[in-house]
């Protein structure tokens, strides 16, 4: 009996859908990010509703389905640290109570989520690589996102 939560066959398929709602929901972001630079109506819920899932996707959902076995520890502890910085956003998009200790919260753990990642990637096997090159891309991705929502004026 395997040990996965899906096979072989069904894992490739839903990697590649999460990958693809993982795009839609950054490019909708970063239109109603634009739409707050312009003050357009709209840009509330569009940046509301991409951070939620995004959050939800990185949590650790979205991570599992990048990782195999081995690394299946890393995924889910990295995706449970690393969608702190979409509800961080969140929170101190909206001014929320407890806004700021998310975000410094998301500023302490993302970048030790980063080191830690590439100095597991520099012991790894070559099998592995691709998983801790797309969870450092991603990591470095949401750092910058985290630098731009918090240099952009959410008023």
């Amino acid at each position: 009996m395997s040990e996965n939560i899906l096979d072989a066959e069904q894992k490739v398929p839903a990697k590649n859908k999460t990958i693809r709602i993982e795009r839609i929901i950054i490019v909708i972001g970063i239109i109603g990010a634009l739409f707050k630079i312009q003050h357009w109506p709209g840009a509330n819920i569009m940046i509301a509703l991409s951070l939620i899932t995004l959050a939800i996707i990185y949590f650790p959902l979205g991570f599992y389905f990048l990782g195999n076995n081995s690394e299946k520890m890393v995924a889910v502890v990295s995706g449970l640290f690393l969608s702190l910085i979409p509800v961080s956003i969140l929170f101190k998009h909206l001014h929320w109570p407890g806004a700021f200790a998310l975000v410094v919260a998301a500023v302490v753990t993302s970048p030790l989520v980063l080191a830690t990642l590439l100095y597991l990637r520099r012991n790894a096997a070559a099998a592995t690589m691709s998983f801790y090159n797309s969870m450092i891309l991603r990591t470095a991705l949401l750092i910058l996102l985290m630098i731009f929502m918090a240099l952009l004026r959410m008023h």
